[in-house]
């Protein structure tokens, strides 16, 4: 097997609403379509589950590249209910993909962090690919949600 070179990510942010109101938006799969750029063309597969939890298996497609689709099947791999959930790649375009959405209750409201550990999916490449591509996409594609969790949560003051 060929040794894999796993990158990380990582994204902050303060929104001015209680952890239960982010908790139920996070595990609600169809909200992931709110949040995420148009772009990127994400589409969930049904069947969507209604919630997420430990266990669940979804589908979606995006097209990241010159519109060429990618599927991606994730599973909830652990869930602790209103602190974190993790969702892992089982099928899909990265040789790893690891995201784990963490909420914490600060003074200002709820602190969201996402942090991702991916492997690109070009063995010995990694690190170019991350460079000339991914890590630009992956940037962009988080500053869009903070900008749509501030609009539909609102900033602290």
């Amino acid at each position: 097997m060929l040794p894999i070179t796993v990158l990380r990510f990582e994204s902050r942010q303060i929104v001015a609403a209680s952890l239960q109101d982010v908790w139920e938006f996070l595990v609600c799969p169809m909200n992931l379509q709110r949040v995420m750029p148009s772009w990127l063309g994400l589409e969930l597969v049904p069947p969507v589950p209604q919630r997420l939890e430990a266990g669940v298996l979804f589908t979606s497609r995006i097209r990241p590249c010159a519109g060429i689709p990618m599927s991606m099947v994730s599973e909830i791999v652990h869930f602790e209910p209103q602190r974190f959930f993790v969702d892992e790649q089982r099928f899909g375009p990265y040789r790893f993909f690891h995201h784990r959405h963490t909420l914490e209750q600060v003074p200002e409201g709820t602190l969201i962090i996402d942090d991702v550990h991916y492997a690109p999916p070009f063995p010995f490449l990694e690190k170019v690919v991350d460079r000339l591509f991914m890590r630009d996409q992956m940037e962009k594609i988080f500053a869009h949600r903070r900008r749509k969790f501030a609009e539909i949560f609102g900033t602290p003051q």
